[in-house]
């Protein structure tokens, strides 16, 4: 459990139990592979709303995240909000602000996104242990 800009593509395939040449198979580096989660979790979205909204995407993503019991990701999911680390989310905002076409009014949309971004994996974390009500996480994602 690291910062994005401390993984490597070693401790990764540590971590998942395979083979670097495996990895090398379908991904050219870190960023690549972090490039297709995205495009997948936008996939995932898209499946669900034609015209989605950054909000649109932390609502369906939550729900997800509630009916994904003992899923991989799901742990992921978990283990991202444990180990939150403000420059993963920075770099996230480029490619949230392209996939959804942010555009937030005032001088500083990347706070704004990053605000939402903090404010869901707080929520996620909490409901996981048990600290927030179904319905109360709800709430706060869609406000």
């Amino acid at each position: 459990r690291k910062p994005y800009d401390k993984v490597t593509v070693a401790s990764l395939t540590e971590t998942m139990k395979i083979l670097r040449t495996d990895f090398y198979y379908y991904f050219s580096d870190k960023d690549d592979i972090y490039n297709a989660v995205l495009d997948e979790f936008y996939k995932i979205v898209k499946a669900e709303k034609e015209d989605p909204t950054f909000q649109d995407a932390l609502v369906i993503l939550f729900e997800k995240v509630v009916k994904a019991e003992g899923s991989r990701n799901k742990q992921y999911l978990i283990d991202l909000t444990e180990n939150y680390h403000p420059q993963f989310a920075k770099e996230l905002v480029g490619r949230i602000r392209e996939m959804f076409h942010c555009t937030c009014e005032g001088d500083k949309p990347q706070v704004k996104i990053l605000t939402k971004i903090y404010r869901f994996m707080t929520v996620v974390n909490l409901y996981e242990k048990g600290e927030l009500s179904l319905e109360s996480a709800r709430e706060i994602i869609n406000s």
